[in-house]
């Protein structure tokens, strides 16, 4: 099948990236596997209310750009424009489409949510 579009490079989407609530799950996924328990839903609230004071608020949201390359694209879009702290971007790499980019953020709230994954 041939290519139909060509003239779009890229669609960037502007979204809002829930930091609070991925920071708070980390914290909380920590929380109990130091008591080794499951909690209630009022300890977790709690537990939510006690972590403001520090920073982590779980309803902060951070505006993000989350880039997806035309494969097919005559004039590819840079890879150089959207490398924030919390953007990622998705194109071609080799024959499939996946994750090409992911900010520094991003890497480490992945690292440690698959930190809590592996302890479990």
């Amino acid at each position: 099948m041939k290519a139909q579009n060509t003239s779009i490079s890229a669609m960037a989407v502007l979204e809002s990236f829930p930091i609070g609530r991925r920071r708070l799950r980390s914290y909380w996924a920590r929380e109990e596997k130091q008591l080794g328990r499951k909690h209630s839903w009022e300890e977790f609230l709690a537990y939510a209310e006690s972590l403001k004071p520090k920073g982590i608020d779980a309803a902060e949201t951070i505006l993000r750009v989350v880039i997806y390359e035309n494969p097919y694209a005559r004039l590819p879009l840079t890879r150089e424009l959207f490398t924030g702290p919390l953007d990622e971007r998705f194109g071609p790499d080799g024959d499939n489409i996946k994750r090409v980019f992911a900010g520094g953020r991003v890497l480490e709230l992945e690292a440690e949510e698959a930190a809590i994954r592996a302890d479990e």
